[in-house]
């Protein structure tokens, strides 16, 4: 074959032929799969087109390894992020709602490859959950998981994936809250409830925060810094009173 056209060639102790390719500098070998010859060549002719396809900027390759990545694979990454702390660094615990949000998408997709779902799969798992009696907000938990799964699986280096896929939310308009306790209402209830629950009321009302996500909150997340200016405030506020 022409040079720049790759090669197949038999590799020891394997059955099938093997084939041999570069794209930007970087060699790629893989089994075709087969022990016939010719098609051995076509499946390096397919390979070199989608070579040519990254080359003139139609299409992304995907090297042999992505190809093989299961959406199991970059939601454990996803999770492993999430307990580092991810940005910030502060680590975190997977709660039973978050859990509940990735088991619908590992049931749905987890053994899938990631790179064989496309937007009408994304389709079909929104009805499939609709057909359920989810609501948009509970559908939108677990498309954001899977979106983050795919954008964080392309961001890391080397990428896990060649691209992520485009996930269009659902529209939450109405399911959104309505009205706001004034903070005479808000004092009222807090008050009537054990000393316990009080202060994670009071918390509530002044940060929009889901008692799920304040009860996992520990001094530990905020740096000696950080704790000193909330102290200073703390003695300002208490002193102004």
């Amino acid at each position: 074959m022409a040079r720049g056209d790759g090669r197949i060639f038999k590799r020891p102790g394997s059955p099938y032929f093997w084939c041999a390719y570069y794209l930007r500098g970087q060699q790629y070998r893989e089994s075709t799969g087969t022990i016939d010859e010719k098609e051995a060549l076509k499946f390096l002719k397919r390979r070199m087109k989608e070579v040519g396809a990254d080359q003139i900027g139609a299409k992304r390759f995907i090297t042999p390894m992505q190809e093989r990545v299961k959406v199991n694979e970059i939601l454990d990454d996803l999770v492993e992020r999430y307990k580092r702390g991810g940005k910030r660094g502060i680590p975190r615990v997977v709660n039973p709602q978050m859990e509940s949000h990735l088991k619908r998408v590992r049931d749905y997709f987890g053994d899938r490859r990631a790179m064989s779902v496309g937007s009408k799969d994304v389709e079909a798992f929104v009805a499939h959950l609709k057909q359920e009696g989810k609501a948009n907000a509970t559908i939108n938990r677990s498309l954001h998981f899977l979106a983050s799964a795919y954008r964080y699986a392309v961001s890391i280096d080397p990428p896990r994936l060649p691209r992520a896929i485009k996930i269009q939310m659902l529209d939450e308009s109405g399911n959104r809250r309505k009205g706001k306790f004034t903070a005479e209402e808000a004092e009222l209830v807090a008050s009537s409830l054990p000393d316990y629950m009080a202060d994670v009321a009071r918390f509530a009302y002044q940060t929009g925060a889901r008692s799920g996500e304040i009860l996992e909150l520990r001094w530990s997340f905020l740096d000696a810094l950080r704790c000193r200016v909330l102290s200073q405030r703390i003695g300002t506020a208490t002193a102004l009173h």
